[in-house]
């Protein structure tokens, strides 16, 4: 009966979160549809569609992470493909990158803005959690770690502080 009872709790905790996620996405889309309303006689700005958009890649992209066994080679693969695309999109900003606000945060691909930022935000932190379990056996191997994962968080806080986008780059810093 107990195990019963675990598996009904454990589908009304799911149900709920999903509801909340349902709804905050929901609400999300609403926010800014009306953001986009001007007057009766304008039409609504498309930013909503965008919101849509994003919404559906981010919703594949997370079951399938979800779906990783974190301590297998692909969940690893991941994580460094992730965060060497991260550091390229970082460089192509600086390069190409659209200009809003005074700084260089936005790729253009299509009618979509990308900021690789966000991207390298997740996958910076991923790589340094993979870093970070992987064995020192020496005082060397120690040494060598600290000043890989310096490195590791260095190089995309420096690309994004050159765009410049401070937000972003100090709020990698807390997580460590």
């Amino acid at each position: 009966m107990e195990s019963h009872d675990n598996n009904l709790s454990t589908t009304f905790s799911q149900a709920l979160f999903w509801g909340i996620v349902c709804a905050l996405c929901t609400y999300g889309v609403f926010f800014i549809y009306s953001t986009g309303y001007i007057a009766d006689e304008y039409p609504v700005r498309p930013n909503w569609w965008r919101q849509l958009i994003w919404l559906a890649v981010s919703a594949v992209a997370g079951f399938t992470i979800a779906s990783m066994n974190p301590r297998g080679l692909g969940w690893r693969m991941l994580v460094l493909i992730g965060y060497i695309v991260a550091i390229v999109l970082l460089v192509l900003t600086l390069l190409f990158g659209r200009t809003i606000g005074g700084a260089k945060r936005w790729l253009a691909i299509g009618p979509l803005l990308l900021q690789p930022a966000e991207f390298a935000k997740f996958f910076t932190l991923m790589m340094l959690c993979e870093t970070i379990v992987l064995p020192a056996h020496s005082m060397r191997g120690k040494i060598v770690k600290i000043i890989g994962l310096a490195i590791m968080l260095g190089l995309p806080l420096a690309l994004i502080i050159a765009a410049p986008s401070f937000g972003n780059a100090f709020s990698i810093i807390p997580a460590i």
